[in-house]
């Protein structure tokens, strides 16, 4: 067999859209060689490799279950087979293929997003606009992000003894790097969104205790 047809006949059982038997008869023939189990090895290796790439959504896998969290992975991946070379780029559509799956809970679907988000801005690239973040105009920091949620997942995922599902309530969250780039989430208040609405119009700005606390957050950059 040519190394091109090798390739396009296991492609199929490494995804996990193939059996093994039906693999190894399309590779062997009916007498296949005594150590044609050794392509399981490779099976093994690309599934593991697939529950790697969802890695960043650890709150999801603890509320779904080990067992139904493995049955979403290999669905998922068999229709949305891996082609980024940054593992868990591979997830970008996953929270989208929750949300439209038949019988999936809608708070699977949010949840996914949440953490998504999460990572987002932690690997977000550094903006030249952060570099000085107290020089300059004011400005939004580049990986602030503001995202709404029917559940609370931040005050759920902060508390010491988590429940069972995080309480369903529409929530704002928060999203960016502070100015050690370490990554942050948060509920944002209505007083936060009204200061960061005028940062981001270039309107008149109150200097107050919000203000200040999203500046020194990392939130709002610039000259005070």
């Amino acid at each position: 067999m040519k190394l091109a047809s090798f390739f396009e006949t296991i492609a199929p059982y490494l995804e996990g859209r193939a059996g093994f038997e039906t693999t190894s008869r399309a590779l062997f023939g009916a007498s296949p060689p005594s150590d044609a189990k050794r392509i399981a090895i490779y099976e093994r290796f690309c599934r593991s490799h697939r529950q790697t790439a969802l890695s960043v959504h650890a709150l999801l896998r603890e509320l779904v279950g080990a067992e139904k969290w493995k049955e979403l992975v290999e669905a998922y991946f068999v229709e949305h087979p891996m082609q980024h070379v940054e593992i868990n780029e591979n997830g970008a559509q996953f929270a989208a293929w929750l949300g439209a799956r038949a019988g999936v809970p809608k708070l699977w679907a949010a949840l996914a997003d949440f953490e998504w988000w999460e990572w987002q801005s932690i690997v977000a690239p550094d903006s030249a606009d952060d570099a000085k973040p107290d020089e300059g105009p004011l400005r939004l920091g580049a990986t602030v992000d503001v995202r709404p949620y029917a559940w609370d997942f931040v005050s759920w995922a902060d508390a010491d003894e988590r429940a069972a599902e995080p309480e369903e309530r529409e929530v704002l969250v928060l999203f960016w790097r502070n100015r050690n780039l370490d990554g942050r989430r948060a509920l944002a208040s209505r007083e936060e969104l009204l200061v960061l609405k005028a940062v981001s119009e270039g309107g008149e700005v109150e200097r107050d205790e919000t203000f200040d606390d999203l500046h020194r957050a990392g939130i709002i950059l610039g000259a005070r």
